[in-house]
């Protein structure tokens, strides 16, 4: 089953929404259970993480290039839904720099890095699709009513990876500030030197997340325009697809 949905051009890229669920457990886990159950239950957070972030980057990278060599696609068929498998490493890299709170040092330190890698696979990816749909949008007009909700998938990408970059320089300036040692290896700088560097980090994320605020709101605006206009020229109802 799991292959029949990987080698259709549609439902393949549904396949992206299993990490993304995953990290919504992940993340309870980190806010909720460990704060109840205590560190040992912080060790399992940490591993289901790891678990989540090599599934994601799985799918953001092996899913494009099963449909680069087995998907039958065209130009006019590019949706939003494309963005789903590779928003999956943005979602865990937000996840990660919650489950870095809960961590020692050493092990916030490394999901830190390894965010930053997985925010940087899924967002370049997920502008290169932002700009292959707005040409679509502009070429081959608004998507049918079926598909006409998906307008509003690439404000996903915009909102967590804004969130991501917020949260992963917040948390590298308290590790900063508590441990004296940088976001590469700890004997790299002095305990001063750490915490300028992740003091400028977090400096440079507040406006970089307010550009990704901004291209959100250009994408949700799109999508509210464009909801409106189908609801009214024709008769727009009720689908599945609204999920």
């Amino acid at each position: 089953m799991l292959l029949v949905m990987l080698f259709h051009p549609t439902q393949s890229f549904f396949v992206g929404t299993f990490p993304m669920g995953l990290a919504t457990i992940i993340n309870m886990c980190a806010l909720s259970a460990t704060p109840a159950w205590g560190p040992r239950f912080a060790t399992f957070t940490w591993v289901l993480w790891w678990i989540d972030a090599a599934i994601s980057l799985i799918i953001c990278i092996g899913l494009p290039i099963v449909k680069f060599t087995r998907h039958d696609q065209s130009f006019d068929k590019i949706t939003a839904v494309w963005l789903l498998p590779v928003v999956t490493t943005v979602i865990a890299a937000a996840s990660g720099s919650i489950v870095a709170t809960i961590l020692p040092p050493a092990h916030a330190r490394l999901t830190l890095i390894v965010s930053y890698i997985l925010f940087g696979a899924g967002l370049s990816l997920a502008f290169m699709i932002m700009a292959l749909y707005y040409a679509r949008l502009s070429v081959y007009k608004i998507p049918p009513a079926a598909l006409i909700v998906s307008c509003f998938l690439p404000v996903g990408p915009c909102g967590q990876g804004a969130f991501a970059l917020l949260k992963i320089s917040s948390v590298l300036y308290d590790l900063s500030k508590s441990t004296g040692a940088a976001l590469g290896s700890p004997s790299s700088a002095t305990a001063e030197e750490a915490r300028f560097m992740a003091l400028a980090i977090y400096g440079v994320s507040i406006p970089l997340a307010l550009f990704l605020w901004g291209l959100g709101l250009v994408w949700l605006s799109i999508a509210v325009y464009v909801l409106v206009d189908l609801w009214w020229v024709s008769k727009l109802s009720f689908n599945l697809g609204w999920w």
